[in-house]
C-alpha cells in the first residue's frame, strides 16, 4: 500500500468523515486542532481514498469546517481493501500515541513561547504538570545581582526566580537526591578528587547541571553524579527536585 505523493486541493464538500473512525475527537482536541490550523495553516495533507473518504485526518476535516474553509490538501491512498485501510487508520493514530515527551525540553520550549503561540500548541498553561517548570515566583525581593549572565539566563529558561534558592548549599557539599543521584558543589575541573569516588559503574557524570535535570527521562535510568560549581544553580536544582518529589527526597550527605 503506497500513497501517491501528489498533493491535491479538494473541496470539503467532496470529503467524507470516516463513520468507523476509532479515534474520538473531543471538544478540547478539536479546539486544539482548530487553533493550530488557524495559526499555522494546513502544513501536512490528510489521507483520503478515491471516493473522498478520510482515512487519516478526520479531526483536521472537522476543524477546517469549523473555520469555514472550502478546501483541504489531500494525498490519495492507492488502496481499496477495507481491512488494510482500517489497519492504516489505526496505525496512523497509534504510532503517534506511542511517542513520549521529553518533559524537561518541552518545558523549556513552552515557557519560551508567547501566549498566542502557546494556545496553538494545544497546551493549557493552567494545567501544565509541575515537571514543566516551577511556578513563577512574583516575589522579587532577594534577587541577586551577583548572578552571572549564564546563571540568570538559565534560571529564566526554566522559569525559576533569581531570588536566593530555598536550599542553601555550601561549596564542597555533597547532596543526595532520591537516594540515588548526587549533586556535588565543586569546580568541574579542579574538584575531581571530591566527585571521582562517586563515579561507579552505571553512573553518569553530568557537569554543570541545570535545575530541571533530575526530572528528565534519562534520570530515570541513570544514577547521576552532578557537578555544579554555582551555589545558586545547585540550590535551585535542589528546590526543583524537592518540589517534584518531596523534601524528604533531598538530603546532605557530606
Amino acid at each position: 500500500m503506497t500513497p501517491r505523493q501528489t498533493v491535491r486541493r479538494v473541496k470539503l464538500d467532496d470529503l467524507t468523515s470516516d463513520p468507523d473512525n476509532v479515534r474520538v475527537h473531543d471538544s478540547r482536541n478539536l479546539e486544539a486542532i482548530t487553533a493550530s490550523l488557524d495559526r499555522f495553516g494546513q502544513v501536512k495533507p490528510i489521507v483520503v481514498t478515491t471516493e473522498g473518504l478520510v482515512v487519516a485526518g478526520n479531526g483536521t476535516l472537522e476543524a477546517a469546517r469549523t473555520l469555514g474553509w472550502s478546501h483541504l490538501n489531500t494525498v490519495l491512498i492507492n488502496e481499496t481493501d477495507p481491512d488494510t485501510l482500517r489497519a492504516y487508520s489505526i496505525a496512523d493514530n497509534r504510532t503517534a500515541e506511542l511517542a513520549t515527551w521529553d518533559n524537561a525540553l518541552l518545558g523549556l520550549q513552552l515557557h519560551a513561547l508567547s501566549a498566542e503561540l502557546l494556545t496553538a500548541t494545544g497546551f493549557d498553561p493552567d494545567d501544565m504538570p509541575p515537571t514543566f517548570g516551577l511556578p513563577p515566583d512574583d516575589d522579587a525581593e532577594g534577587s541577586r545581582e551577583e548572578l552571572t549572565p549564564r546563571e540568570a539566563s538559565m534560571l529564566a529558561l526554566v522559569n525559576v526566580t533569581t531570588a536566593e534558592p530555598d536550599h542553601v548549599v555550601e561549596t564542597g557539599g555533597v547532596y543526595l537526591l532520591s537516594g540515588r543521584h548526587r549533586l556535588i558543589v565543586v569546580a568541574v575541573f579542579d574538584g575531581w578528587p571530591t566527585y571521582a569516588p562517586y563515579l561507579l559503574p552505571g553512573s553518569l557524570l553530568l557537569p554543570f547541571p541545570e535545575p530541571y535535570v533530575t526530572l528528565t527521562p534519562r534520570a530515570l535510568i541513570s544514577d547521576l553524579v552532578m557537578v555544579q560549581p554555582s551555589k545558586y544553580l545547585a540550590g535551585h536544582l535542589l528546590d526543583k527536585h524537592a518540589y517534584a518529589y518531596g523534601e524528604d527526597a533531598v538530603s546532605r550527605e557530606a
